[in-house]
């Protein structure tokens, strides 16, 4: 395992981040930061704050090793968790993990989720295959895991992207296209049927 990288947040000097990850599309999706309570509170009120209202936020900027921006977007799709560390050298710490709502609770009308994971979470695969069953319109086979998988990875219906700290796995499985395609696999006896 690898020294974690550690990111200041432009935006609010006195706060960390650990853990940093984002969409295909630069939106975040998932940080842990640390700091202290003015500053965690600063960040949250400004990142509710309307996009034309003065001092708000609409995308983060991570300093660090790593560089980069996220995007806020619609505050309103992000969820947090927070907890205090007290007595600390610096005094009390605040950590606050701020996630997509997807990461907690996968979205079955819109059949859509995120599992996160550190590099060495072996059982990744098996959270992803729980998921998908999970989000999958019609019922699928334990057995049909290795032959489900990566034609669904193929079709971009299941997508990894590495952050820092922590990587993110996005499913998005479209009704009907997932309904054809495990059809024509069992027609074509490409997928095991217990007799």
């Amino acid at each position: 395992m690898q020294p974690q990288s550690i990111l200041r947040i432009s935006e609010v000097h006195s706060l960390f981040a650990d853990a940093v990850l984002v969409d295909s599309k630069g939106y975040l999706t998932m940080a842990s930061i640390w700091g202290r309570d003015t500053g965690i509170q600063e960040l949250l009120g400004r990142m509710t704050l309307g996009p034309n209202e003065q001092d708000s936020i609409d995308s983060l900027h991570f300093e660090g090793e790593h560089s980069f921006e996220a995007l806020v977007g619609d505050a309103r799709r992000l969820d947090k968790l927070n907890g205090r560390v007290p007595g600390t050298l610096f005094g009390e710490l605040v950590h606050l993990f701020i996630f997509d709502q997807k990461v907690l609770k996968p979205d079955l009308g819109n059949r859509k989720a995120v599992v996160l994971s550190r590099s060495e979470d072996v059982s990744l695969s098996d959270r992803i295959w729980a998921t998908v069953r999970e989000l999958a319109a019609i019922p699928l086979l334990d057995d049909w895991r290795d032959h489900i998988l990566p034609v669904f990875e193929e079709r971009g219906w299941i997508e990894s992207r590495r952050g820092i700290g922590v990587h993110g796995t996005w499913l998005h499985l479209p009704d009907d296209e997932v309904d054809d395609l495990v059809g024509g696999m069992i027609r074509d006896f490409q997928l095991p049927i217990a007799a």
